[in-house]
């Protein structure tokens, strides 16, 4: 018995230095910042996901904002900077950027373990980020993203007609907005109706919810791929699961062939992402990989 409580109080201080022993690297070289918390570092919401992080930044930002040009805040038991100052972020973001382009994200994950979100240019570093960079970006600009605006038109109409049909009924203003974000992006992306506002076990918004998944489980699995990524990969650990990586290329798949059977011809993205198979042979894994980014980067901005 005391062998066994033993071995256990020395797994959890072991545990607790491994945590905690980076603490000290912005006193160390005297730079200001809240104090980190065991596990979660500065920012808990990261991993808990009980509210959005931006929140946890602005709190930080407003309390520092009128002392500091930058700080040092832990992410988990990272250490990370946080710009305070615009002028600092703009030279950071412009004039220095090749210095910066990087970011934490890009070690989380992997392209065998997951394929969809391990293409995301957001999660990638280096030549890769800058490739999978320059084959988005000539898909937003100011003409084509005018040609989609009939399409959040009509998707407003519908919510519209939703909001009236329910006006005795209380609406949650989150999956309100989530319904509404569903139809728009599902429709630029994959020439889709997601049905969000007439079919409440609409498939597309549930593999939404599964890929933006809040479960304890979720959180427990984002914990251990930020403190120790590298098990995390040996033990093939993936952050979506299969069957929604199986869903949305599925739909992609579907999406190209339809229109390209039909002889479809509308501006949007997905337009974009056939041409831009046509010209660089990009397969299919590929294609939606970016439609997700796309999906995500829409879905969880409001959300």
């Amino acid at each position: 018995m005391l062998l066994t409580i033993t071995l256990v109080v020395s797994a959890v201080a072991a545990l607790y230095v491994y945590l905690t022993w980076n603490f000290s690297y912005w006193k160390k070289r005297n730079v200001p910042g809240p104090s980190p918390h065991p596990l979660f570092g500065n920012f808990p919401s990261f991993i808990l996901r009980n509210h959005p992080i931006a929140v946890e930044m602005d709190n930080v930002y407003r309390e520092y904002k009128s002392k500091y040009n930058f700080l040092g805040v832990f992410s988990t038991r990272s250490p990370r900077i946080f710009i305070t100052s615009a002028e600092l972020a703009k030279s950071i973001l412009i004039k220095d950027f090749k210095n910066f382009h990087d970011n934490e994200f890009g070690g989380m994950t992997d392209k065998d373990l997951d394929p969809i979100l391990g293409r995301n240019p957001f999660m990638l570093n280096g030549d890769e980020w800058k490739a999978k960079r320059a084959e988005v970006t000539p898909a937003f600009t100011t003409s084509r993203m005018k040609s989609l605006f009939s399409i959040v038109e009509d998707v407003g109409t519908r919510m519209t007609k939703y909001i009236r049909q329910n006006k005795n009924t209380p609406l949650e203003s989150k999956e309100l907005a989530a319904k509404f974000t569903t139809d728009v992006v599902s429709s630029c992306i994959f020439d889709t109706d997601a049905q969000s506002f007439t079919n409440e076990k609409s498939e597309i918004r549930e593999q939404g919810r599964k890929m933006f998944d809040s479960s304890f489980l979720f959180v427990i699995v984002m914990i251990f791929m930020s403190l120790f990524p590298k098990l995390a990969k040996l033990l093939k650990i993936g952050m979506v699961s299969k069957s929604v990586e199986k869903f949305f290329t599925k739909l992609m798949a579907e999406a190209i062939h339809y229109r390209e059977k039909n002889g479809v011809q509308r501006v949007d993205y997905l337009e974009h992402l056939i041409s831009l198979r046509n010209k660089k042979e990009i397969s299919d894994l590929d294609m939606a990989a970016h439609g997700v980014t796309f999906f995500i980067d829409g879905f969880e901005t409001p959300v």
